[in-house]
């Protein structure tokens, strides 16, 4: 068969910022939040708009925790690069959030390559997103950005084909993936795209292997997309005049080589078809397309999502449908699955995993979501005896917010390990660590000075480094030896070396389980008896405004008022570490919850209205 004659091929207009800079969604972005933290900034860090940005349900937000990392960028990329959207960890979003602007390429010969901001999957180069370009016959490099990036020249294109159209392909997008896809390689054959080789815990079709048999038995091909490269599935379904598929991501790419006649049947593993499949399928269908809601019953394990749902088939509605779509003679063979094969089929998934019907789900899910808001409508009020939730915002992403509202010129860090947290600041720093373990090089931009003593705390207090070098921290994080007494130390070293007006953070103080506190470490949260650091603080130095945040997981204690001068704390040490050195969680009558009634919690966010009240007085 002739393909379609083409549209108008002549693009929209694209667009060009630069310098620009990409940030990625951070790490630690709040995942039940409406948004995610990043986007791209353009001269002056003015936020690019017009951006697909933006999945099915959250969307990019050029945030101030998005507009800190953009102020020093961790990458650069020299030359003109297209921005590509979206790189997602799952293939079938890598197709509908990561390439709705390639088409632009064409009218871009001369561009560097091809970058895209990252969605929590921590990769260069994702996988899927290059082979894509290698199936379509893209030359140019792609990148992702994991961290923020900034761009010499960044050609912004229109978004055609993405979850921000909710996977709606634009006619000029569709006759692009026309010209892009290699040419049919013969026609004629019948393929049945399965799920079976998944694992059977992603969701699939109860019996499929039955399916597959009877299928195979009339001539159809048992395809099987994992075992294939994406050039080759693409060339398999441009010959296929008839593709019979169990619903699932190969969805995201049949669409692109419908040839005009191409029957498609597309058994369904849930009620309803998932929106983005559908509008894609109806983009590009140029021939009869089937839905088949042939389910009987939807096994759906709990506490998950339905995508993993395991659909049992009624075999006699599933034929009826499948002859009417013309995919299968009224007199070819069948049978429906017996009863013990269809419970060794179930038994296939998680066996620990309670079932539910397809109406219980629905009432599941009904419970869940009021309880939930129940939840979130009540004050957090504590029983006796209760141990509250350290779930406010991740306490890395605190310390960026400090970091931004404090605007340091020095910073002090001790226990930086892996470099997590030093990685935050844009100033000058003294990081400590007796074994640095860096994931990557840290030298911000807009630092002149960054000093890495690789000693113990107590060794570099007492080496004279600071009052040599004339230094004063305006913030500090002490996150070193999970020891009370340690951290007293650290404390008493540090507040030594504060500039007036500077604030000290505290890590791991708000153990919610008496195993994190043991001072023996072990793998797994682990918080040591800093807790202990805590109220010798508060009952030692009444002066001190002691600040408690419930950041996730292990609390942050912000400190400040502090007193460079004052030597109470010097002086009833050895007192203090002998008082509280037997105290333990288990000692409190009603054990962590005794603790906590020592204690105030607070909101991360209040505490950083707070900082920031003050700072701009």
């Amino acid at each position: 068969m002739a393909e379609l004659a083409l549209r108008d091929p002549k693009p929209p207009a694209s667009t060009s910022v630069g310098p620009a800079v990409i940030v990625p969604v951070l790490a630690d972005s709040p995942r039940g939040a409406e948004g995610w933290s990043g986007g791209v900034f353009g001269p002056n860090l003015a936020p690019v708009k017009n951006l697909s940005l933006t999945t099915l349900r959250k969307r990019f937000v050029a945030d101030k925790d998005a507009l800190y990392e953009a102020k020093a960028p961790a990458h650069s990329l020299a030359g003109t690069w297209l921005f590509g959207g979206i790189a997602s960890a799952q293939f079938g979003h890598n197709v509908t959030r990561g390439m709705g602007t390639l088409w632009a390429l064409d009218a871009l010969p001369l561009a560097t390559g091809i970058v895209h901001a990252d969605l929590f999957t921590g990769q260069r180069l994702n996988p899927a997103l290059g082979a894509l370009a290698d199936a379509f016959g893209l030359e140019n490099r792609m990148r992702v950005a994991i961290r923020a990036t900034a761009i010499e020249q960044l050609i912004i294109a229109p978004d055609l084909f993405s979850e921000a159209t909710e996977a709606r392909a634009d006619p000029h997008f569709v006759d692009w993936v026309r010209r892009r896809r290699p040419d049919p390689q013969g026609q004629g054959r019948k393929l049945y795209v399965t799920r079976s080789r998944l694992d059977p815990k992603l969701g699939r079709i109860l019996c499929e292997d039955i399916l597959e048999s009877l299928l195979a038995d009339v001539g159809y091909e048992v395809f099987v997309p994992e075992d294939h490269s994406l050039s080759d599935q693409l060339a398999a379904y441009l010959a296929a005049d008839k593709i019979i598929a169990a619903e699932g991501s190969a969805l995201h790419i049949i669409p692109f080589a419908l040839r005009p006649g191409t029957a498609l049947a597309i058994i369904q593993r849930r009620p309803e078809l998932p929106l983005l499949i559908e509008n894609q399928v109806t983009s590009f269908a140029d021939g009869p397309v089937t839905k088949i809601d042939a389910i009987a019953r939807l096994h759906w394990p709990r506490h998950r999502r339905d995508n993993i749902s395991l659909a049992e088939i009624d075999f006699h509605r599933l034929r009826a449908a499948l002859i009417a779509s013309g995919h299968l003679a009224s007199d070819a063979p069948w049978r429906t699955p017996t009863e013990a094969e269809t419970k060794a089929s179930l038994r296939r998934g998680r066996p620990s995993e309670t079932f539910l019907s397809d109406t219980e789900r629905r009432g599941f899910l009904r419970a869940l979501r009021s309880d939930r808001k129940a939840k979130s409508m009540a004050e957090t009020v504590l029983e006796p005896g209760e141990v509250p939730a350290i779930n406010g915002m991740p306490y890395i992403r605190m310390l960026r917010r400090l970091h931004a509202i404090l605007e340091p010129n020095w910073y002090l860090e001790i226990g930086s390990f892996s470099g997590r947290s030093l990685e935050l600041a844009r100033c000058n720093f003294v990081a400590v660590d007796p074994s640095f373990r860096l994931r990557r090089p840290i030298m911000p931009a807009s630092a002149t000075e960054a000093h890495f003593i690789q000693k113990t705390s107590d060794a570099f207090f007492n080496s004279g480094f600071v009052a040599r070098n004339g230094i004063q921290f305006d913030f500090a994080f002490l996150d070193g030896l999970h020891e009370f007494e340690t951290l007293l130390r650290d404390f008493i070293g540090a507040e030594k070396m504060m500039a007036p007006g500077g604030v000290i953070a505290l890590h791991d103080c708000c153990p919610t389980t008496e195993e994190m506190a043991t001072r023996e470490f072990h793998e797994g949260d682990w918080t040591g008896d800093v807790w202990k650091t805590l109220l010798i603080l508060k009952e030692a130095r009444p002066d001190l405004t002691i600040e408690v945040a419930k950041a996730a997981p292990t609390g942050l204690v912000l400190i400040s008022d502090l007193d460079p001068s004052s030597k109470r704390l010097e002086e009833r040490y050895e007192a203090m570490v002998a008082a509280y050195a037997g105290r333990e969680l288990a000692g409190y009558q009603e054990g962590i919850a005794g603790f906590y009634q020592e204690i105030d919690l607070v909101d991360p966010k209040s505490v950083l209205q707070r900082v920031e009240a003050i700072r701009n007085l």
